[in-house]
């Protein structure tokens, strides 16, 4: 039984030599045309798959889905005879050849896709169940075999006594190994994984085709006659080359060894999902060990023989298990502790109730155990349990409930989601249905990876402890600074502040923040994802909020209140006074408001006088004054007042306005609304007093009936703008007292003036 183990171990893994000699004789990556030494020989044939067609698409590993097998056609390149032929009857250069054929032998379970050791019980297990009357010959062992093959090699060549009929020995021994037989063994191996690695590295299709087994066999050929190779070399490679093919004599098709392999598989239901399950299987061997690849297969084998009928029955399970392996694998749990878990997976295969049943016992061993699951990425970067032609397998929310704290199947809820392999973290909303399966952005895979995730609910505070920096350039060419950063922020209790710098073309401080409190839950949006809001209001009291954006990977954003939508943020900028921040489409909108102080702050005011209004046309008004100058204490106001834009104007009349009602009209609690929201520009609380404020740059060194006229009007204006608003508050159960119609316009480069009219209700 030993003897059958020690087959089936080299038949799994058979790449162990592929991996072990095909560095030995393909060009070296820095080896130019020409520069050839013993361990860098030329470029020789290679074996062909049938009909001389390279492989022409990516194969994958470890994910579902089946590896293409075709046979084989080995051809030799001609090499002329030599003196080089004459060592095949040297005695003395024999014992090098088989040295390095012992050599290579003994270098394959280093190989890295070496599957089943030699004492896996559950390997034999599965043969005694599975494959009655094995082959005689398997009695010595595969390495048995192997022996017996070289040794008979060696004594047809030595026999012949003529180093002409002793290379045509080798070259009929190659040959011969020719045909279906030799595809078994791909079959039988990982055979086309080695071919995809090599052309990943080289994107070079003859030399993929080379690593496929037994494809180096015309290479080392062509190496063990080179005269150009020194005598040693030749004898290793020859060497390898009988390894490989004393191999490929005892275990393609020997004693229909490949036959009866074939119907074993058959008759457990597995044979169409072999190429499929034989790749999970050597990942498994190789994280954890033969005895642990034994028991999957022993798993996988008792779910497909009692499901016949569900083709996905052992693909599923050898996939979950893999997956499972995997998973505590990378927990660096003992290997022990791995096959127990499989042992168990073993005995539920016994009384599975349901196809998927042993794949779901996989799926919470390694939650349970590694804290972790393994999704494949489908189409559209859905994360499945499984998929093939035949099926898709869904996570059932019911997995989540209980091993991750707080989930309630049907209870919607955000999940933050870490994706080990992309070391990435992604917010997930579940709408509280039956099932749940991720969506993967982009940027962390794509169909047909094999992702790791962990889950946890996602809280308010952890949302906001982990809000990366968020960068607003100006590109939309706004005033006063070229980019703003949030560079962090602090969370006591509901009081979330956000910190911020920012490069401004003017010498102020270029550090701010925003303070306000924050919402008790999280929202979800389908635009923007997962967010908070956070309320926040000004020296006015008036009220914002805030909407802070992040689905955990792509870069965070901000949204600011607009009736019941949240536009996007833009720009923020803050001038020591005013924090404007700038919203919305293609239409942008500009909040200003006040963090600390108010506008009074920005302007000296002259003398405030009584004015005998010398504009015959202006009428409505009681009382009118006039504030002879009026000063900034910034340089900032300055260039706002005299080459702004109509709303930087607009500002600086709405505040002087503002400082006027509190200096000089000695009104108390005065609010100030946005220039351009419409309505009272300034009011007391219930509107007991209303301004209505404007401000006219375009006076500036003009004189005349023209600029007289210009004043005129907007004075009036003002006058009927209170005379609407006296009506509209009364209208609101409101009795306002009193109104002021505040005008400042420019004189000149060194004079602003404001007129004030009293206006009283009829």
């Amino acid at each position: 039984m030993t003897s059958i183990v020690f087959f089936v171990i080299f038949m799994l893994v058979f790449l162990t030599v592929l991996q072990h000699v095909f560095p030995l004789f393909i060009y070296g990556a820095g080896a130019s045309s020409g520069q050839r030494t013993s361990s860098q020989p030329k470029r020789g044939s290679c074996t062909v798959a049938e009909g001389g067609a390279p492989p022409a698409a990516r194969m994958t590993t470890a994910t579902p889905g089946a590896l293409p097998v075709s046979p084989y056609t080995i051809i030799l390149p001609y090499t002329p005879a030599s003196s080089s032929d004459a060592e095949l009857v040297n005695d003395s250069w024999w014992r090098e050849v088989l040295s390095s054929s012992a050599s290579t032998f003994k270098g394959m379970p280093a190989g890295l896709f070496w599957g089943f050791l030699n004492d896996s019980q559950s390997m034999q297990s599965w043969i005694l169940q599975n494959m009655p009357n094995p082959p005689t010959w398997t009695n010595s062992g595969v390495i048995g075999g192997a022996d017996a093959q070289l040794a008979a090699v060696q004594s047809n060549v030595t026999a012949t006594g003529n180093a002409t009929l002793a290379k045509n020995s080798v070259r009929a021994f190659v040959l011969g190994l020719s045909g279906a037989d030799v595809a078994f063994l791909d079959f039988m191996t990982a055979g086309s994984l080695s071919a995809l690695k090599t052309y990943d590295e080289t994107h070079d299709p003859y030399l993929a085709l080379c690593q496929t087994f037994p494809g180096q066999m015309a290479q080392l050929f062509a190496n063990s006659f080179d005269p150009t190779i020194s005598v040693d070399d030749r004898a290793r490679y020859f060497g390898e080359l009988l390894a490989v093919g004393s191999l490929s004599a005892a275990m393609a098709g020997h004693d229909n060894f490949d036959g009866k392999f074939k119907a074993a598989l058959k008759n457990v239901n597995l044979l169409d999902a072999w190429p499929e399950v034989k790749a999970y299987l050597s990942d498994v061997a190789t994280k954890v060990s033969s005895n642990a690849a034994g028991l999957t297969l022993q798993a996988v084998t008792k779910v497909a023989a009692n499901f016949p009928s569900v083709s996905w029955a052992g693909g599923y399970t050898a996939f979950r298990i893999d997956s499972m392996v995997g998973v505590l694998h990378g927990a660096a749990e003992p290997n022990g502790f791995v096959e127990e878990k499989l042992s168990g997976l073993v005995q539920a295969a016994e009384g599975a109730g349901d196809p998927e049943a042993v794949g779901d016992a996989a799926d919470g061993v390694s939650y349970d155990d590694g804290h972790a699951i393994r999704l494949y990425i489908t189409t559209q970067n859905r994360g499945y349990l499984y998929t093939d032609v035949n099926t898709m397998r869904v996570m059932k929310a019911s997995f989540l409930q209980g091993r991750v704290p707080g989930f309630q199947v049907g209870q919607s809820v955000i999940l933050k989601v870490s994706y080990q392999e992309a070391k990435a973290t992604v917010y997930h909303y579940y709408t509280g249905g039956d099932y749940w399966y991720p969506t993967v952005p982009d940027g962390i895979a794509k169909p047909g990876d094999v992702l790791t995730v962990s889950v946890q609910i996602l809280t308010r505070d952890d949302f906001v402890n982990r809000l990366p920096p968020m960068d607003f350039p100006n590109e939309r060419g706004l005033p006063y600074g070229t980019l703003t950063r949030m560079t962090g922020h602090s969370l006591s209790g509901d009081q979330l502040t956000l910190y911020f710098t920012q490069d401004l073309p003017i010498e102020m401080d270029a550090q701010f923040a925003i303070t306000g409190k924050l919402s008790p839950i999280l929202g979800f949006g389908s635009n923007k994802g997962v967010y908070v809001d956070m309320d926040f209001s000004d020296f006015f009291g008036d009220e914002l909020t805030m909407r802070i954006s992040h689905d955990g990977y792509d870069p965070p954003s901000l949204g600011l209140s607009a009736g019941v939508a949240f536009p996007a943020v833009y720009f923020l900028s803050y001038d020591g006074v005013r924090l404007r921040i700038s919203y919305g489409g293609t239409i942008l909108t500009t909040s200003t408001t006040y963090p600390k102080y108010g506008p009074s702050v920005l302007y000296r005011l002259g003398n405030f006088l009584p004015f005998d209004l010398p504009f015959k046309d202006v009428s409505g008004y009681s009382k009118s004054y006039i504030i002879d100058n009026v000063a900034t204490t910034r340089i900032l106001e300055h260039q706002m007042a005299y080459t702004g834009s109509t709303n930087d104007v607009g500002r600086i009349g709405a505040e002087i306005a503002y400082t006027v009602a509190t200096q000089k009209l000695g009104l108390k609690n005065v609010f100030m609304d946005e220039p351009n929201s419409g309505g009272a520009d300034h009011y007391t609380p219930g509107h007991k007093e209303i301004v209505e404020a404007r401000m006219l740059s375009r006076t500036q060194d003009k004189t005349g009936p023209a600029v007289d006229a210009d004043i005129s009007e907007q004075l009036n204006n003002l006058v009927t703008r209170l005379d609407g608003d006296f009506e509209h508050f009364r209208e609101q159960g409101m009795s306002p007292t009193a109104g002021y119609a505040i005008l400042t316009y420019v004189e000149d480069q060194n004079t602003i003036k404001t007129i004030v009219l009293e206006v009283l209700p009829q």
